[in-house]
């Protein structure tokens, strides 16, 4: 079937997630490529998903006879918390299959940051636990889980919950 997927996105995190999952439907030949013009900061499940979307669908048809991949991360609100996330798109030219990661939730401070003053997920974190550079290592959800959970950890699933139609076709049409 397919061999080959392009990951819209350069990090390595999504990468390494997304290679994780797809190994379990025959994919080993990942390529990544840089999708730029998106909202840097998606909040609510539409901004998410759109970005995603659109990942999946420039990576597809960068080479299409490879499967698009979209990972894209975000916040969303539930009960006054915000809670933080990722949503895979896998598009193959005709169907998109869309999958979600655990959402966490974010500090109060930090979501005060980024949605009152426009202030990017991994500068509110800085900001408020006075770490540096965490996104560049575990991340939010690794700090936050005392390193039980990383960033490549919720691509994975999310990745891996889009996929499930490809794994189970007697059960998905």
């Amino acid at each position: 079937m397919w061999s080959c997927c392009v990951v819209g996105s350069k990090n390595r995190a999504k990468i390494r997630g997304a290679a994780r999952a797809l190994r379990l439907i025959g994919i080993s030949t990942i390529h990544s490529i840089e999708v730029n013009g998106l909202n840097p900061q998606p909040i609510g499940i539409k901004e998410i998903l759109e970005g995603a979307r659109r990942r999946a669908r420039i990576a597809y048809e960068y080479m299409p006879r490879c499967l698009g991949l979209g990972i894209e991360a975000g916040l969303i609100k539930l009960n006054d918390i915000y809670y933080s996330g990722q949503i895979a798109v896998v598009f193959d030219g005709e169907r998109e299959l869309t999958g979600f990661s655990m959402f966490f939730p974010i500090p109060s401070g930090a979501a005060d940051l980024i949605i009152g003053d426009g202030v990017e997920m991994k500068k509110a974190i800085e900001e408020v636990t006075g770490i540096r550079g965490v996104s560049n290592k575990i991340g939010a959800i690794g700090l936050f889980s005392a390193g039980m959970i990383t960033r490549t950890d919720l691509s994975h699933q999310a990745v891996l919950s889009a996929i499930l139609p490809l794994m189970n076709k007697d059960y998905y049409q």
